[in-house]
């Protein structure tokens, strides 16, 4: 089997490094461990002639097979699952709950449970780009509450510290600014600690920010069951910071330990790339801008934490975990000139 470029076969690296929180909101719930992770000419190496990929296995059985990809258009790959690798279902296209610019996503169910997969493409020319495969132990039942509004108001506001940072005040970007959906439940916490993650998605990205977010949250809705998108904050490659779930609100990234503990994920991969300038200052800023607005978190390694920490998972990167005691250090000093 040869696969380049980014792919990356993960027994434990969670994707997006976020753990599920279904309503009613709890804070020990399954995590969203990737079993598959492809990007560009990693998507097609490895098929055979007839563009069938080997067979990927999961770790335990699953109900359901949730994915996200890119591709040109809908119905670009197809996925088959296994119980014992000899007896197959039929090829099927997965749910589609999510398309816009390009990007997807959704699931294919399997109600008699399976632990083995394979994808195929129907044509190289239409071949996704990006592909992520989460097997989800049971078929998460959708909440039919009504939307939740949520409250922006903390959005727009400077750094509430003793000085400002040297880098100035930042913006966070409302919700309303990438469009996302209201939640189905929110529960309130109060914040103690950080843990910092990536969302495993495309680092140098053609697609939007906003896209992308919209892409995550769905994903998360829809696919893993989830009252909203799983982090309390996300920070882009040009280091602009945007709100998720918010501060004061129990988030969904570190199963048994969500209580207090505010999500921050790098939108992109960091296995091998590092965070650039602008989300060092954006991350600091926004440390900064937290330890203002809660003092009980502290500008240290002991409150702001990566998520392999604690768990087993390779999140947020081995590039961005060896950066956070950089990035603690920015903080610390009144972030970037």
């Amino acid at each position: 089997m040869r696969i380049k470029a980014l792919a990356v076969l993960l027994a434990v690296t969670v994707w997006g490094c976020a753990d599920a929180t279904p309503p009613p909101v709890l804070d020990q719930e399954q995590s969203d461990d990737s079993v598959l992770v492809l990007e560009g000419q990693g998507v097609l190496d490895g098929l055979d002639q007839d563009l069938t990929s080997p067979v990927f296995s999961a770790p335990s059985a699953f109900a359901r097979l949730g994915l996200m990809w890119d591709a040109p258009a809908s119905g670009a790959i197809e996925l088959r699952t296994s119980l014992d690798k000899s007896s197959w279902t039929e090829w099927q296209v997965p749910v589609e709950t999510f398309e816009e610019e390009g990007v997807f996503s959704g699931h294919l169910d399997v109600p008699d449970g399976a632990q083995h997969f394979q994808y195929r493409v129907l044509d190289e020319g239409t071949a996704p780009t990006w592909v992520n495969v989460v097997p989800v132990e049971e078929i998460p039942t959708i909440s039919d509450d009504e939307p939740v509004a949520v409250d922006d108001t903390e959005e727009h506001e400077a750094p509430v510290v003793n000085e400002p940072p040297r880098s100035g005040s930042f913006t966070i970007q409302s919700r309303a600014s990438w469009r996302a959906r209201p939640p189905r439940c929110v529960t309130s916490t109060v914040p103690n600690r950080v843990t910092i993650h990536h969302t495993v998605t495309p680092t140098n990205d053609s697609m939007s920010v906003a896209a992308r977010l919209r892409q995550i949250q769905a994903f998360h809705m829809y696919s893993m069951g989830w009252c909203d998108i799983g982090y309390n904050f996300l920070i882009s490659r040009d280091g602009r910071v945007w709100r998720g779930r918010g501060r004061n609100v129990l988030g969904a990234h570190v199963a048994d330990h969500n209580s207090g503990n505010v999500g921050i994920s790098f939108i992109g991969t960091y296995s091998s790339t590092k965070a650039n300038q602008s989300q060092r200052c954006g991350a600091a800023a926004m440390l900064r801008w937290l330890h203002g607005k809660v003092p009980a978190i502290k500008l240290n390694r002991d409150d702001i934490k990566g998520h392999r920490q604690y768990a087993a998972t390779e999140c947020p990167g081995n590039a961005l975990y060896g950066q956070l005691n950089g990035i603690v250090t920015l903080a610390q000093n009144g972030g970037c000139d």
